[in-house]
């Protein structure tokens, strides 16, 4: 995402988040800084010019997995849009990919459960969905009981927006229903949302076998984290 961007600026988040913890790096320095937040920013950094003064390109989530992976493993993308899907091949051929990428148009909760388990019995899905239909949240749930009863061995990432905290009480509640035992629920609240709870207040994260110790990372990063992007007493 190029951050100068008419898009951008018509929606500039950015500005509280990526460049907000930026700004903290800056004057505070790396000192306090738990070591997943420095990994996770310079690997943002890496991809804005070094003359920049603040980062001007931010890097989605395809591309920074596409950064961590090994000479071995593959990747497969997703993407119902047609314009998106081909913003997405283009942002590929901008950092040279060199890996095993393969790119599906279509709706990524009917390709999910398609690739899984894959033959290496091992591995990551993320899903980021756009929560744009108000059926979305039954969708989440749905798959991830699905895919968890296909591969329950796997780790899944599933990210939620946080907005009217009723709904997201509500929300939660249905994940425990599906009694999956090895589930990992991390939120970041940047502010109150009961004050405007059609704001995006905050967001979460579903983890799915989390990898080994990531939560103790996790419950050491986040209250820090919360303590440079909130904006008011109600940040955790």
């Amino acid at each position: 995402f190029d951050l100068r961007s008419t898009q951008s600026a018509r929606s500039p988040e950015f500005k509280k988040g990526i460049h907000r913890l930026e700004e903290y790096l800056n004057q505070e320095g790396y000192d306090d800084v738990p070591e997943i937040c420095k990994t996770y920013f310079d690997a943002v950094k890496s991809f804005s010019p070094l003359n920049q003064h603040q980062i001007q390109i931010y890097p989605g989530s395809p591309i920074l997995i596409h950064d961590l992976m090994r000479k071995q493993d593959r990747l497969v993308l997703t993407e119902l849009h047609p314009k998106e899907m081909a913003e997405l091949h283009s942002n590929f051929i901008d950092v040279r990919c060199d890996k095993d990428v393969r790119f599906i148009e279509g709706d990524g909760y009917h390709t999910w459960t398609s690739f899984v388990p894959p033959p290496e019995k091992r591995g990551l899905v993320f899903c980021d969905p756009p929560y744009e239909q108000d059926n979305e949240f039954g969708k989440v749930l749905k798959k991830v009981k699905q895919a968890n009863r296909r591969w329950s061995t796997g780790t899944f990432f599933v990210w939620f927006p946080i907005k009217d905290p009723e709904f997201q009480e509500n929300f939660e509640l249905h994940l425990k229903e599906l009694g999956i035992c090895k589930m990992l629920l991390c939120k970041l609240l940047v502010r109150d949302p009961t004050i405007a709870p059609q704001r995006l207040n905050g967001c979460g994260v579903v983890i799915l076998n989390p990898p080994y110790l990531l939560d103790k990372e996790l419950t050491d990063y986040l209250p820090w984290l919360a303590g440079v992007l909130g904006e008011d007493s109600k940040a955790e």
